[in-house]
């Protein structure tokens, strides 16, 4: 099983679908970013309301920020707002017209919470566009 799943990342990987930052410390890695173009993105394990929800909401050249993932012992150092500002950089600089996120919401804090909290994106000058159950479309437009 842990094969097929470094072997189905590996085919993300060299086909484009799957890009992402890493944040490092000493050499040693302590966070990932998923962001990538959102025509790259064919599906996101919601279910298929909220897949269908996520890919009506433009086809403009947007940036997606899918999830998050940082080490237990650096969560809440500020090592995901690193993550996010610097996706909003580059997709300014790559000519991108938004950047999306899809925090989920939730009535408890949850470390292992792989969209990022909404509180992230807000502090990042997103904004709620949408929402489908539990799922919050949020976008940073960046002409601003």
């Amino acid at each position: 099983m842990r094969r097929e799943i470094k072997l189905r990342a590996k085919k993300l990987i060299e086909s484009g679908a799957l890009r992402g930052y890493m944040a490092y410390e000493s050499g040693q890695m302590v966070g990932w970013c998923n962001a990538n173009d959102k025509a790259a993105y064919t599906g996101f394990h919601f279910d298929k309301e909220v897949d269908a929800f996520i890919r009506g909401s433009g086809g403009e050249r947007v940036k997606e920020v899918v999830c998050f993932c940082i080490a237990p012992g650096h969560r809440g150092k500020g090592v995901a707002t690193a993550l996010l500002n610097r996706v909003i950089a580059d997709a300014k600089n790559e000519g991108y017209l938004a950047v999306e996120g899809y925090p989920q919401i939730v009535s408890e804090r949850d470390p292992f919470d792989m969209f990022g909290p909404v509180r992230l994106f807000e502090k990042a000058g997103f904004r709620e566009v949408a929402r489908s159950g539990q799922t919050m479309l949020m976008r940073r437009e960046l002409g601003e």
